[in-house]
């Protein structure tokens, strides 16, 4: 049975939102066996992430930044022995980039250049899958941005299935006409 890590960093929420559901499809509809961990409790399996035989990692992304506890895990840890997939949830990005006219793929690819990309020369890893999400953002308090997508979520989270169970190649990014 495949063990899989999933490690999140949220500001507001959605993150953890994203993680749950990543969880629940990967659990329900590909039957692995999962632990959904908050970063803020990395500690409790800290010891243990050689059982896992893949890793997700996600963080929200705020004002252009990461959640720093979520860059700091992936810069020192020693992953490159397992299957690590990146994800993030961007909100504001995603929003801009729809409302400017891009497709929902060329928003994801820019929000993946501009927040994966740049920080993965850190990494002693190479992903085998990276993603981004939109998210919900509160611009002000009558007006609410819903980007966020469980339809997305749960076809990337199915996508990982062939991913994980082959031996690590190239990045592959979700496209979701490609499920």
């Amino acid at each position: 049975m495949n063990r899989t890590l999933i490690v999140y960093g949220t500001r507001k929420g959605t993150t953890g939102s994203t993680a749950a559901v990543l969880a629940e499809t990967l659990i329900l509809r590909l039957k692995h066996e999962v632990e959904l961990v908050n970063i803020r409790r990395l500690r409790k399996v800290r010891k243990h992430l050689d059982k896992f035989d893949n890793i997700i990692v996600g963080s929200s992304i705020v004002n252009g930044r990461w959640k720093r506890s979520v860059l700091r895990f992936l810069r020192r840890e020693e992953l490159e022995d397992r299957k690590i997939a990146l994800f993030i949830t961007a909100g504001n990005t995603m929003h801009r980039a729809l409302t400017e006219g891009m497709t929902k793929d060329e928003a994801r690819e820019l929000a993946i250049r501009k927040y994966i990309s740049i920080h993965q020369d850190a990494f002693h890893f190479s992903p085998v899958a990276k993603t981004a999400f939109g998210g919900i953002v509160q611009q002000s308090p009558a007006k609410k941005v819903n980007t966020w997508s469980r339809e997305d979520i749960e076809d990337w989270a199915v996508s990982l299935k062939a991913l994980f169970e082959k031996e690590p190649a190239e990045s592959a990014i979700f496209h979701p006409q490609n499920v």
